[in-house]
């Protein structure tokens, strides 16, 4: 699973929105070039600024992202801005794919001579191969 093959590139111009207070969050983010501003609605109306993320920096509502609840706070271009893109189904897939090989690693550290299942890739078709010659 190589996570480079699920990022994208969005460049948002200054006062967009990356996340909006209310919304689902799908994506993460993270800052090439720009600016952000994080912030929600008290219940006066007045907008509180929590953070400012800057170039090199991160861009998410990680709680909420987590457990698939809407965003508290809006997430908005100060500046033209130039994110990569990572969809979270992506980091979550590469989880499983990573726990996935620790259990195949750990099943073959346990098995002496090693099982098929062990090899990967051109290997497994030569290690077949010698099994079925040798019959």
């Amino acid at each position: 699973m190589r996570l480079a093959a699920h990022l994208s590139v969005r460049e948002p111009k200054k006062n967009d929105y990356f996340i909006k207070s209310g919304e689902l969050q799908k994506n993460l983010g993270f800052i090439i070039k720009g600016m952000m501003r994080s912030y929600y609605t008290n219940d006066e109306g007045d907008e509180q600024t929590v953070s400012f993320m800057a170039e090199m920096e991160l861009v998410t509502n990680y709680p909420a992202l987590l457990s698939n609840h809407p965003s508290m706070f809006s997430f908005r271009c100060l500046t033209d801005t130039t994110l990569v893109i990572l969809p979270y189904a992506a980091v979550v897939e590469s989880y499983d794919y990573s726990h996935q090989c620790r259990a195949r690693t750990r099943h073959c550290q346990t098995n002496n001579p090693p099982h098929a299942k062990c090899f990967a890739g051109p290997k497994i078709d030569v290690y077949q191969a010698e099994k079925r010659k040798n019959r």
